[in-house]
């Protein structure tokens, strides 16, 4: 990570404590705006360079295309958002970047699962980009 970065880094080592990891992310990311994350498992890298890759595809497919993965009934939760709909955290100002999101397997015995279909919706399947939901959700685990 360059010297210049300026946001704070947060070291998360594998025998830590993951809720006060949790915190001091949270905490990093409230004042500084912007988080790196030392010190995790080295092995993810390949993976995480995967799943960088396929969303690269994802971003660069014609926006008909993308628009299949967009369901203004969710606000964005699990689905593709275009440029010029989406706010952060409730912001006056739409957000001039698209982007899809990707969260973890939620297993349909999970008490988050009861939540549905409000929340914690199944991941959408992008056919035209094999493996990019699979590899987020190994990542993600």
């Amino acid at each position: 990570m360059e010297s210049n970065f300026l946001g704070r880094k947060v070291d998360f080592d594998v025998g830590s404590d993951r809720v006060e990891f949790g915190n001091e992310f949270l905490r990093a990311w409230r004042e500084e705006g912007f988080v790196a994350v030392r010190n995790y498992n080295y092995e993810l890298t390949g993976l995480r360079n995967n799943v960088y890759s396929l969303f690269r595809e994802f971003c660069n497919l014609p926006l008909d295309v993308k628009m299949k993965y967009y369901d203004p009934k969710v606000g964005g939760q699990r689905s593709y958002i275009p440029n010029d709909v989406g706010s952060s955290s409730g912001g006056k100002y739409t957000d001039c970047r698209e982007h899809l999101m990707i969260g973890p397997r939620i297993p349909n015995g999970c008490p988050l699962a009861r939540c549905r279909p409000y929340f914690y919706l199944p991941n959408k399947n992008i056919e035209e980009v094999p493996g990019l939901v699979e590899c987020s959700e190994n990542l993600l685990e």
